[in-house]
């Protein structure tokens, strides 16, 4: 008769990390700190965020005017030192309201940044809080700046400036009275 003798199986304890373990970390950490590095310094580089900023305001202003156009509506833009507005005329209430659309939405800057507005070579003093030109109805009188026309045409002349204080670098939105938008690097 055979004997059956069972064996415990103890486990193997080990007092370390294999190289397998190791290089698995190593690979994270490096895949971490490469993210960090690309994060940290494309966005944090203060002259393309300038640019990025007045990029999209240039982009949202030709948009803006080629919706006026197509939907045959008239559209204005209103500009304070930390956000602009896209503002839509009402003919019934003859009123300015601002725009209920996903796209054209009233957009803040970063904190740093600031905008400054010239129209017609005229730099223009620009408010955080709008003042009203009627008094009965302060909140129905509020107007755009700048115009973007159904015609196709923009008034006044305008140059949008963004920029950061301390900052030397800045970008210009330049629109002109035919309904072209520009953007320039100024320094």
């Amino acid at each position: 008769m055979a004997k059956h003798t069972s064996r415990l199986i103890t486990p193997r304890t080990h007092s370390g990390f294999t190289l397998f373990e190791l290089l698995v970390v190593i690979a994270i950490i490096s895949v971490s700190f490469a993210v960090f590095l690309t994060i940290n310094f494309s966005f944090g580089v203060p002259e393309d965020n300038i640019r990025k900023e007045a990029n999209r305001l240039h982009l949202l202003l030709s948009f803006a005017h080629e919706q006026s156009v197509i939907r045959a509506e008239e559209y204005g833009v209103r500009f304070s030192p930390h956000s602009y507005s896209f503002m839509q005329y009402e003919a019934e209430a003859d009123n300015w309201t601002e725009l209920d659309d996903k796209v054209l939405t009233t957009k803040q800057l970063a904190n740093d940044m600031e905008l400054a507005l010239s129209i017609e070579q005229v730099e223009i003093v620009l408010d955080d809080a709008p003042v009203a030109t009627d008094i009965d109805q302060p909140e129905d009188k509020i107007k755009p700046q700048i115009f973007l026309l159904s015609s196709g045409e923009t008034t006044p002349d305008f140059i949008a400036r963004i920029g950061i204080p301390g900052i030397d670098t800045s970008y210009e939105v330049h629109g002109t009275i035919d309904g072209k938008y520009a953007l320039n690097k100024s320094e």
